[in-house]
């Protein structure tokens, strides 16, 4: 599990709070506190030194897991920091609830176990909904909707997407999601199964020819066929038993239980919307809505 700090404009937030209500007897604050400011030290000071800001302890910051290999929702950029979607909604959220957040990088197939394990508070990773995945964690109101899409080759774009016509074929999908599952219920024993731990691993396999067809969601397709390297593949279909696609609305999940923060993250959500930051961090990466 990698670290990527983020706390949400620390400087603004600090600025915005009223003196705290120490007097730097600590040499530490007493030594970074001007003469001018006399008995009230900035709480900037206390953040730093102490761990605190304006009587928040530091272990108020929301930890937020998602899944960095996840392009354009989640990814490194080119300077290793959290970038996409996802991390954009993540600060959006946190500017909204005034809270400092902390975005930790964790393997998708591990991300729901993590958080009912209290590793993190809140997961934004381009979670739908499972029952087995309710088990797990409590799942705040969408953020965004997509659908599962088969994606192949130019010359294999063409070919059925039932059970019979892809036996023998090999598919491949990004392990622990959804269309994971599709796969092996509908596939098993007829394809070749395989699983990938990144959206950009199935997809090199696909181009590569280590894979026939490759299952995977809508908008992460979209962006990698308009990209160079998706130049030579092609949209197959939707798959054809649409009841057991598991694929649609997107959820932000918190742990199981946790109706507070649950609600908070609803209030902001709908504040981000409302005030118009939805829709700008949308635009950035799609040039349609995917609410």
């Amino acid at each position: 599990m990698e670290t990527i700090h983020f706390n949400h404009d620390l400087p603004g937030v600090l600025a915005s709070c009223p003196p705290c209500g120490q007097d730097g007897r600590d040499p530490r604050v007493r030594a970074g506190c001007p003469r001018s400011q006399g008995r009230a030290c900035r709480a900037a000071m206390l953040a730093m030194l102490l761990g605190t800001a304006c009587g928040m302890a530091a272990a108020d910051t929301l930890r937020v897991a998602t899944d960095t290999t996840y392009p354009p929702f989640s990814y490194l950029d080119a300077a290793g920091r959290a970038a996409g979607f996802d991390v954009e909604i993540t600060q959006a959220l946190c500017k909204e609830m005034k809270t400092a957040c902390e975005i930790l990088s964790v393997p998708f197939d591990r991300i729901l176990d993590g958080l009912a394990q209290n590793h993190y508070d809140m997961v934004v990773a381009s979670v739908s909904l499972t029952p087995e995945r309710a088990a797990k964690a409590t799942y705040t109101k969408r953020y965004y909707q997509s659908r599962s899409i088969f994606i192949a080759r130019g010359d294999e774009a063409d070919t059925g997407l039932t059970r019979a016509a892809l036996t023998g074929k090999v598919l491949v999908a990004m392990s622990g999601t959804v269309q994971e599952q599709y796969l092996h219920q509908h596939y098993h024993g007829a394809a070749t199964l395989l699983s990938a731990p990144s959206s950009t691993a199935i997809f090199e396999l696909l181009s590569q020819g280590k894979a026939d067809l490759l299952l995977t969601d809508t908008l992460t397709s979209y962006t990698y066929l308009l990209s160079d390297a998706g130049a030579k593949l092609d949209v197959a279909g939707l798959p054809p038993d649409s009841s057991d696609d598991r694929s649609g609305a997107v959820y932000i999940q918190v742990q199981k239980g946790n109706l507070a923060l649950r609600d908070k993250i609803n209030a902001a959500l709908d504040r981000v919307r409302l005030s118009g930051s939805y829709h700008k961090i949308n635009q950035k990466y799609f040039p349609f809505s995917i609410y």
